[in-house]
């Protein structure tokens, strides 16, 4: 069964080697520990059997949220993890934060997550940033207005720091 919580320090290692496994920006620990104390309320992981399999880290930037980083272990893609992470990401952004709409960027060649974010989540506004990653690929800066997605996560238990 697939369980989504918020992150903990704890979690870092295993953050750490999805990331590395998944995606080409990688990230120091100073930076995850940094994301983690500022927006802990818009970062996730989804565990199964207790094993971290995927996260997200969100954040807010003025007056929107913004999703840093997402990533699902290969073994686990298809079964609708990342979406359950973006949903819970974008309530959590919602309701804490009060922002309306959200942005990411993703690799201009990065077809399935494209299809992931404007197919699946509601992304859209698709503007070109150039040589915006550090290998100087471009990006998709995509946004998902809130207003929109009637049917976000259900709420987190704080006592229990768990998703029901």
């Amino acid at each position: 069964m697939i369980s989504l919580r918020r992150y903990q320090i704890g979690d870092i290692p295993q953050l750490q080697q999805i990331n590395l496994e998944c995606l080409p920006e990688n990230y120091s620990l100073r930076y995850w520990e940094t994301h983690y104390l500022q927006w802990p309320e818009t970062t996730f992981v989804a565990t199964v059997n207790n094993i971290v399999v995927g996260y997200i880290m969100g954040k807010v930037e003025e007056n929107h949220g913004h999703i840093t980083s997402v990533a699902v272990k290969q073994t686990y893609r298809g079964m609708g993890i990342a979406t359950r992470l973006l949903r819970q990401v974008h309530k959590a952004m919602r309701d804490c934060y009060g922002v309306k709409y959200c942005t990411l960027h993703v690799r201009y060649y990065n077809d399935a997550a494209q299809h992931l974010y404007e197919i699946k989540n509601g992304y859209t506004e698709k503007e070109i940033d150039t040589a915006y990653f550090a290998d100087g690929e471009d990006a998709w800066k995509m946004t998902c207005k809130f207003e929109n997605l009637d049917e976000l996560a259900v709420p987190i238990k704080k006592q229990e720091n768990k998703v029901e």
